[in-house]
């Protein structure tokens, strides 16, 4: 009833099943193992003194730590390290707009350490 090449034919789908199967369970495991590992991660953005493109690097990053899957559980976080009073009024509205923390550069590593608290 089975042909020699049919016989090959079902060896080899049920080969390349079986790779497949495993490369799906490989890629499922480090997307879970990934996800831990990013909740404790921040996205600092600097706001630094003359910085005249502050607005659209904010909306950039805010757009790439909620949209970009591999970003998945970054928080965003902004650091006034000088930043003019113009600059510093951006940053300010931006955060409160998306409830953001807006530090001071002497307090940000006790912030981002202590996980946001």
């Amino acid at each position: 009833m089975f042909s020699a090449a049919t016989g090959v034919f079902l060896i080899i789908t049920a080969y390349l099943a079986l790779v497949g199967l495993a490369q799906i369970c490989v890629t499922v495991g480090r997307w879970f193992a990934a996800q831990e590992g990013l909740e404790h991660c921040w996205l600092v953005v600097t706001a630094t003194p003359g910085d005249r493109g502050m607005e659209m690097r904010l909306r950039q990053a805010y757009a790439e730590a909620h949209g970009a899957p591999a970003l998945d559980g970054v928080r965003l976080a902004v650091v006034d390290a000088g930043a003019d009073p113009e600059t510093l009024a951006i940053c300010r509205c931006f955060c409160q707009e998306k409830g953001l923390p807006l530090l001071a550069a002497e307090e940000a590593g006790g912030f981002l350490a202590a996980g946001g608290k």
